[in-house]
Order: structure tokens, then C-alpha cells, then sequence
């Protein structure tokens, strides 16, 4: 079996490294893990949101709103795994992948993206949520889909990933990607918001209610297709 471990940098927490093997992902954040689903096993088409999930995993939340802009009210379906004999690769129970789905003239949905990174697991928010287990929020605003997780300790971490349609590319891709990082000690905080599709970013430094400093710059991004959005990652 042939392994290969990436390492990716984020504002205030250890590293995620990033482990691909035999066709599968995992996430490690911290101490906990997040299992991908490989996209062979999530079906291409369906009537409803629940068929999209494959053996081991069940639809956690569905989201219907309009997303291509032709009138027929899509899908954005996560899925959880629930049970570990379903392809989740010795991984913990609670791994999460976004599905996004289109809806076809002739009835049903027909799968057009896959973030099988992007979610972190229920046991990866940290200490912040405990046993309780860390919740996505996944809402449609816009003909885009806005995806926001919360993770840390002391250290807090909320990102916000905003993706879209693309006719041209036939593809979803990120947009934009705002994170807030907050030392809830020291009640400070640094908010970093970047438009991928003007290169502007605008970080807000604050301590309380008080704004320290604020900047807007260009940066050198451009929006990307989401099946490469890793969960914790804050950096455009």
C-alpha cells in the first residue's frame, strides 16, 4: 500500500496532516481523525437525498435551494458515517463529506460535487464542544452554498467556506473562505475574509469589541474546485 502524508498549516492549531491510501483519505486533526467516503461508492444519480448515501453512512442534513440558476431547487446533502464496516477505512464513527446535487429535468438529482475533506468529523471540534460532538451548519443563501464549522479550545476557530456553481467549468468551486480565530482568554481575535473571485482580503484585528487594526490587500487566489477543501485549513 502506498501512503503519501501532506501537512497543512492553519492560524492557531497544530498542523492537519493529510494521509491518502488505497483510494481513501483521512483527516487528522489534533488527536481526532475523519474518515473520506471514496466517491465510487456515492451514486451518480438518485431521486432523493437519502440514495446518495453509501453503505455505513446516512444523510445527516439536506438543504434544498437553487443553485445553477434554471429554476429546479438542488440539493446540498451531508452525509455522516455511521457505522465503521461502511468503506470508512478503520476510521471513528461521525466522519462527515458534502454532497452537492442538481436537480434534472426529468426528476431526481444527479451528484455534480463532492468535498470529501472540507467536513470535519463530530470528535473534531475539540474541547470547545467535548462530547457533545462538533456540528456543521450548511445553508443555501445567494445560488451558494455556505458552509460554516466552529472548532478549538481556548483557541477558537470558526470558518466560513462560500462555493458556487460554475456553467462554464460544469464544476463547484470555492469562492470565498472567511475564518475568525479568537484567544477567548485574552479576548482578543483576527478575522481574515477572502473573495476569491476579486483576490481582496480583509483582516480585522480586535481586542473585545474594539477594532485594533484593519487591511485590505490583493492576494494571489482564484477560485477552486471544492474536492480539495481540507476541514481547519484557514489559509485561501
Amino acid at each position: 500500500m502506498s501512503t503519501h502524508t501532506g501537512t497543512t498549516p492553519r492560524h492557531g492549531l497544530a498542523a492537519a496532516s493529510v494521509v491518502f491510501a488505497a483510494g481513501a483519505a483521512l483527516v487528522v486533526v489534533g488527536q481526532a481523525q475523519a474518515a473520506v467516503v471514496p466517491a465510487a461508492q456515492i451514486p451518480a444519480v438518485s431521486a432523493t437525498a437519502a440514495g446518495f448515501a453509501p453503505p455505513g453512512w446516512r444523510v445527516e442534513k439536506r438543504v434544498v435551494g437553487h443553485l445553477d440558476g434554471d429554476g429546479r431547487k438542488d440539493l446540498a446533502v451531508v452525509l455522516i458515517q455511521s457505522s465503521s464496516s461502511g468503506g470508512a477505512y478503520g476510521a471513528p464513527d461521525g466522519s462527515r463529506a458534502l454532497v452537492l446535487a442538481r436537480a434534472q429535468a426529468t426528476g431526481g438529482f444527479r451528484r455534480a460535487g463532492l468535498a470529501p475533506l472540507l467536513l470535519g468529523c463530530r470528535e473534531c471540534g475539540g474541547a470547545f464542544w467535548g462530547a457533545s460532538g462538533m456540528p456543521v451548519t450548511v445553508t443555501i443563501a445567494g445560488r451558494a452554498v455556505v458552509v460554516q464549522q466552529e472548532f478549538g479550545s481556548r483557541q477558537l476557530t470558526r470558518t466560513t467556506h462560500r462555493i458556487r456553481w460554475s456553467a462554464p467549468l460544469a464544476t463547484f468551486r470555492l469562492v470565498g473562505l472567511d475564518s475568525l480565530v479568537t484567544d477567548r482568554l485574552k479576548g482578543t481575535s483576527v478575522a481574515v475574509s477572502t473573495n476569491h473571485l476579486t483576490r481582496r482580503q480583509t483582516t480585522i484585528r480586535r481586542r473585545g469589541t474594539a477594532v485594533l487594526a484593519t487591511s485590505t490587500r490583493r492576494v494571489a487566489v482564484s477560485p477552486r474546485a471544492i474536492a480539495g477543501l481540507v476541514f481547519g485549513r484557514t489559509r485561501p
